[in-house]
């Protein structure tokens, strides 16, 4: 025992000799060189897409410094990385979809010893998004029940919702803000009876939408009418793109612009068959859509098949109280958005016809050329209550007791009722009623009120296009009709304009000076009177002009929307005697009606035919008796100006064998100039001469006018001779052809 103490006490000795000898300071050294590693952390975050991201990292060093960081992508994100040395990255997050997207970035730093630690991040990237609520109404008669899908820009947003029985809906979505400049439209499917039922409605732009819907993010027909999906929107829609050769309609503008060439007639019809499809062919299976055609949204997608189905459908009676209860129905029209009334609006004209200029002063004042009314608004409709009716006193057959017996009449507008159909930035589309009061002044009937509706198309003083001059010499410009002398009757004038800002009128060689008067055309005559011309449309081969009149240079009324061009004199288009032949008509409808129309055959040995439909008879059938055609011929003038000449027997017969004047007992009795001073595509824009030879004198009328260079001719005049019927009317037809042209062209 004394002994194993002694041994250690001994070892320990030794080494305590050996640590003073210095071996103790080599195992310092040894221990200083284990490094310790360094730590690095990176908190999840979140951020916008397209916003700037900025990342912090938090790392240390136990028993050193932090001498290096590196920023790495370890996701598949194409980023641009700031600062990717330091502790603090930033980039510009990507633009994500509506699902947004998880960024993974890796940081590795460095310490003084050269050791390093890495970590990965994940970062979300969250969409910005577009809220907004529609509430609207599927409606030609209530949808209930039916399916209503959003469509932007031709691509279904998968978002369904279903009208209430009362047509009512509420759709949800949640767009994304790269779909800001897509459009909107609102589909709408029946079920049940009504599962033929198919509407479209265009509502606009995603960011528009949402600046309409304001704070609470929910659109309605308050804010955006078209929310309302009907059989006028569809039949709109449908005809816009037709005008747009089927192809996608890319923004508002286009699709405004295309509204305003649709024809408002073409509209109102194709709506009424809408409504005749859906509400009434429950009961008549010959109102059902065509085979093939499931629904009245597969119907406006072929004009085609569209038209044949009209003319099918438009001589019945349902065809006539389907268009009554539209007018009736206060769900179609906009008497809830916010409505300022404009100054003016400017009714567009249809086929060979001028259009009113509806003026509406501030003091509640306002006026209808010459016809002055009192006028208010309220939900969205004007009232125009004319303050002195003019009355015109006509003998008419009216039936008394069962016997036909002639009256005297005397009728005068009473008031004008301006409803909102839809509406944009340059134009609303109206229904417009008159009310016109029948008085019998010998009390052979009570006196009644009768209400004539129609849709028309009015531009707005936002549409006003300056009128640029240049080097232009000659102005074509509608007018209201004037007597220039006993044979001579005018609806146009010809306006000679000299440099020296002075000018002439053709017709009643009246002096003027001009001028630009804020991009109007301004006539300053001798009188104190002035005239002044506003562009109103562009886009065919003649522009569209209003005529405002002044008596005091101040206060002025609008008179007419019509026909006209700017010119050239030297740079006229030119007819061309090798594409001269082929079929003239006035009317480019898609649904124009056979029943009532007028066309030329030009043909290449330069024979011409004067063609016109009428139903006499009013049975909704066209029989060959009902059929006109005048014979002649046509040639080019030495001044360029193509010539149609009619002619008849002596026993007043019209005969394919009377055609020239050298052709004996061949009498002329009419003849046409059409001086061409536009032209574009199949459009022909004339001022139109109009000379009817009579036994005492002769008589002349010109105007301002369009024809139409068409494919095919209105109808087969040989499968209607062979078939001695054609069947197609419009219940909705006032006039026919001969009175319906009768200021611009000769009683047969």
């Amino acid at each position: 025992m004394t002994f194993k103490h002694q041994y250690l006490s001994s070892l320990i000795i030794a080494s305590m000799m050996m640590t003073a000898c210095g071996s103790g300071e080599s195992d310092k050294e040894d221990i200083k060189a284990v490094n310790q590693k360094p730590t690095v952390s990176v908190a999840p975050s979140s951020f916008q897409e397209k916003a700037m991201a900025t990342i912090a990292a938090t790392a240390s060093d136990p028993d050193g410094e932090i001498t290096g960081y590196s920023w790495t992508v370890v996701s598949d994100h194409d980023l641009t990385l700031q600062n990717a040395d330091s502790d603090t990255v930033s980039f510009t997050s990507p633009e994500v979809g509506l699902d947004g997207d998880i960024i993974e970035l890796a940081l590795t730093v460095t310490d003084d010893a050269g050791e390093t630690a890495t970590t990965n991040v994940q970062i979300t990237i969250n969409p910005n998004t577009i809220p907004l609520s529609i509430k609207g109404l599927a409606t030609d008669a209530p949808l209930s029940n039916a399916t209503i899908s959003v469509n932007i820009s031709g691509r279904d947003v998968g978002v369904e919702t279903t009208t209430d029985a009362k047509g009512n809906y509420t759709v949800d979505l949640l767009l994304d803000d790269s779909e800001a400049d897509s459009v909107v439209k609102i589909v709408a499917h029946g079920s049940g009876e009504q599962s033929n039922a198919g509407l479209i409605s265009w509502l606009g732009t995603v960011e528009k939408l949402s600046q309409q819907a304001g704070d609470d993010k929910t659109l309605t027909a308050a804010d955006n009418f078209a929310v309302n999906v009907t059989n006028i929107t569809t039949a709109l829609y449908g005809l816009a793109m037709h005008v747009n050769n089927d192809e996608a309609i890319k923004d508002d503008t286009i699709f405004d612009q295309l509204s305003s060439q649709v024809n408002p007639d073409e509209v109102l019809t194709l709506a009424t068959t809408i409504k005749v499809a859906i509400d009434k062919s429950t009961n008549n299976q010959n109102l059902e859509l065509p085979d093939g055609i499931n629904n009245t949204l597969e119907l406006i997608d072929d004009i085609a098949i569209a038209k044949h189905y009209i003319q099918q459908v438009r001589t019945t009676q349902e065809y006539a109280d389907a268009q009554q209860e539209m007018f009736n129905d206060g769900n179609l029209f906009d008497t809830v958005s916010e409505y300022a009334t404009p100054r003016a609006y400017y009714v567009i004209p249809s086929t060979l016809a001028s259009g009113n200029i509806y003026n509406f002063n501030p003091d509640g004042k306002g006026s209808i050329g010459d016809v002055d009314y009192e006028w208010n608004q309220e939900n969205g409709t004007i009232i125009a209550n004319v303050t002195h009716p003019e009355v015109f006193t006509s003998y008419d057959f009216v039936e008394i007791n069962g016997v036909k017996t002639q009256v005297s009449v005397e009728y005068s507008t009473t008031k004008y009722e301006l409803k909102r159909v839809s509406s944009n930035d340059t134009s609303d589309l109206l229904l417009i009623t008159s009310y016109n009061n029948n008085h019998y002044p010998n009390g052979e009937l009570e006196d009644k009120v009768i209400a004539t509706s129609s849709v028309n198309l009015a531009a707005k003083e936002s549409s006003v296009q300056p009128i640029r001059t240049d080097s232009l010499d000659t102005a074509y410009m509608p007018i209201p009709y004037e007597q220039v002398s006993e044979s001579v009757l005018s609806f146009a004038e010809i306006i000679f304009l000299k440099s020296d800002n002075s000018g002439t009128l053709h017709f009643s060689d009246k002096q003027f000076t001009w001028q630009d008067d804020q991009g109007m055309f301004k006539l300053n005559f001798d009188d104190g009177t002035t005239t002044r011309f506003k562009k109103i449309q562009t886009g065919k081969a003649l522009d569209l002009f209003a005529l405002e009149s002044s008596e005091d240079g101040i206060n002025y009324r609008g008179y007419l929307v019509g026909e006209g061009k700017f010119v050239s004199e030297a740079g006229l288009p030119q007819w061309k005697p090798d594409q001269v032949a082929g079929i003239y008509g006035y009317d480019n409808s898609v649904f124009n009606n056979p029943l009532e129309n007028y066309w030329f055959e030009l043909h290449e040995n330069g024979d011409a035919d004067t063609i016109s439909t009428s139903d006499l008879d009013e049975n909704g059938v066209l029989s060959v008796n009902e059929i006109f055609i005048s014979y002649g011929n046509w040639q080019i003038l030495d001044d360029g100006t193509l010539r149609i000449q009619r002619f008849r027997s002596q026993n007043l017969d019209h005969t394919p064998t009377c055609r020239r004047s050298e052709t004996p007992e061949c009498i002329l009795y009419h003849e046409r100039n059409w001086k061409l001073i536009a032209q574009q595509g199949n459009q022909y824009g004339l001022l139109h001469t109009h000379h009817m030879i009579l036994t005492d004198r002769d008589n002349y009328t010109y105007d301002t006018r369009t024809v139409y260079k068409v494919d095919n001719a209105p109808i087969d005049i040989n499968q209607l001779i062979s078939s001695n019927a054609i069947a197609t009317k419009s219940t909705q037809s006032h006039y026919k052809v001969i009175k319906r042209y009768s200021h611009l062209e000769p009683s047969n």
